[in-house]
């Protein structure tokens, strides 16, 4: 459940700050890591499934060499 401060705010005011309850704790059996007020989230870092992501990494990119046309009339290269 979110929670915003409510008031009169100014024109020029910062952003409303959302928070999630203030006693909180992961709910991984077992764990008893408690909770930012600010993190949405309803586990810990280490249950929330980050490990079992799989990683994701850009490919290499592999200078284009230029490439001579041939034609059937060329003589074969040894």
């Amino acid at each position: 459940m979110t929670v915003l401060k409510e008031g009169r705010r100014g024109p020029k005011a910062e952003p409303l700050v959302r928070s999630f309850g203030k006693a909180r704790t992961c709910a991984a059996n077992g764990c008893d890591t408690q909770l930012s007020r600010y993190n949405p989230a309803p586990c810990c870092y280490l249950h929330q499934g980050w490990d079992r992501e799989q990683r994701t990494r850009g490919r290499r990119r592999v200078a284009e060499l230029p490439v001579a046309l041939t034609t059937a009339d060329d003589p074969p290269l040894d």
